[in-house]
């Protein structure tokens, strides 16, 4: 009796320390990295509508280097999100990451034709770098989809990628 009475307290004992000990963080919800995805596109739209006048001032070029290194500090985050969870995304939430990086990637580029134009210092060559790293991070993000979702990513990621070429050459800016 007297052992069950000690196994009862050490159980007893073992949840209190279970219940006051902090929560193990758990992936981001799809929500949550879509939540992020969309900022970082929204960012990087905005950056690819920099007006295109031949005159910058000092301000407006710091102004735009610090979106530029807001929109790198997102993209951080976000592939941190993405591969905490990316385990579990269904396929269709697969193919909504895939179809705006593949815009985000776009825009960057449209953003990057227009600040090299601008001779803002560096910022067209931190642009161009973070749409490198788009790039790759979209193959690296293809190649660790679950297997039920490779055949569908890949497709809807060339799919995505042909008409924003076409959409591209028809603006005559990439």
């Amino acid at each position: 009796m007297k052992f069950y009475t000690y196994l009862l307290m050490a159980l007893a004992a073992v949840s209190m320390a279970m219940a006051s000990a902090p929560a193990v963080s758990t992936p981001s919800t799809f929500v949550e990295i879509k939540a992020e995805i969309d900022l970082l596109s929204d960012s990087c739209s905005s950056l690819s509508k920099i007006p295109a006048s031949p005159i910058v001032s000092v301000s407006v070029a710091a102004q735009i280097s610090a979106e530029i290194q807001a929109v790198v500090a997102v993209f951080v985050d976000l592939k941190a999100m993405i591969q905490a969870y990316v385990g579990v995304l269904a396929v269709v939430e697969v193919d909504a990451i895939l179809a705006v990086l593949v815009n985000v990637s776009v825009y960057l580029k449209l953003a990057v034709n227009i600040l090299i134009a601008l001779q803002i210092g560096g910022a067209g060559n931190d642009l161009l770098d973070l749409q490198v790293s788009v790039n790759a991070f979209v193959d690296a993000f293809l190649a660790i989809v679950p297997d039920a979702s490779k055949d569908s990513a890949t497709s809807t990621c060339q799919q995505i990628q042909q008409t924003a070429t076409k959409g591209c050459s028809d603006y005559q800016t990439c």
